[in-house]
């Protein structure tokens, strides 16, 4: 055998491997661990499933590992741009309001109790 043409051989059987314990241990470990240590497996388990598809895109189960990631990156960056107005607009009110609310804009300058209409003007923000 080879070396040269085993490991992108390797790698892409590990790749498949790793992809479909991601898509799948989920339903296994969420009984028995935290929801965020599964989240963290599966995080890294998918980026390993990434990367060794990347190194084996040659091989045949190495590009089914990769594609869908490339999918998803795909139309994230589709999305992104679409949608940055809205994105952006959302976080800068968000900040503003935090500020706005740390700084006592919204209460009274009698009291130091919230502004009777401080609901009202948070809503406001976001449904203009």
């Amino acid at each position: 055998m080879d070396k040269d043409k085993s490991h992108p051989r390797l790698f892409a059987v590990l790749a498949l491997a790793l992809f479909i314990v991601g898509l799948f241990g989920p339903f296994l470990l969420l009984p028995i661990f935290r929801f965020g240590y599964v989240v963290g497996l599966v995080l890294i388990v998918q980026l390993l499933a990434l990367v060794f598809g990347i190194m084996s895109w040659s091989e045949k189960p190495g590009k089914v590992a990769a594609k869908p990631y490339r999918k998803l990156f795909i139309k994230g960056v589709i999305g992104l741009v679409l949608w940055w107005p809205l994105f952006l607009r959302v976080i800068f009110e968000v900040v503003l309001g935090f500020w706005f609310m740390r700084l006592g804009v919204m209460r009274n300058a009698k009291s130091k109790a919230p502004h009777p209409n401080y609901k009202k003007r948070y809503i406001e923000l976001y449904f203009r």
